[in-house]
């Protein structure tokens, strides 16, 4: 998947689910959701972000900060080796995964590969999921 197709897939999940507070800085997506999910209390990197990158992760630390909430970036194809190695240098490191998985998909589910632990498929969230 090239650049352009990732940078419009990422558009499209923020835009289809999101968070309660969306800021925009350069190419930089800023979330903020009281703290509920990851995804949505996350920066997205979808280009170049407003000025030095280490400025850039400065503004970043202090406006979760505001808001009572860790920094926390979404890492993809678009972010760029410089801001991963910056994270690291600055101590981050992954986030530890959820225990449940929401997965949806545009096509049709062929096949699904096995994981360790349960796993349901369904049209949509069990009753009582929102």
């Amino acid at each position: 998947m090239d650049d352009a197709a990732v940078e419009r897939l990422e558009e499209v999940l923020i835009a289809s689910w999101p968070a309660a507070e969306l800021e925009r800085r350069g190419g930089w997506v800023l979330a903020a959701n009281d703290g509920v999910t990851g995804r949505a209390n996350s920066v997205s990197a979808l280009g170049p972000p407003e000025g030095s990158l280490d400025a850039a992760v400065d503004m970043v630390e202090a406006w979760y900060r505001s808001r009572g909430l860790p920094a926390m970036y979404r890492l993809t194809p678009l972010t760029g080796d410089a801001l991963a190695s910056s994270l690291v240098a600055r101590g981050y490191g992954p986030r530890p995964e959820p225990t449940d998985v929401l997965v949806t998909t545009l096509t049709t589910l062929t096949d699904l590969p096995t994981a360790a632990g349960s796993v349901a498929v369904s049209d949509g969230p069990p009753p009582g999921w929102f």
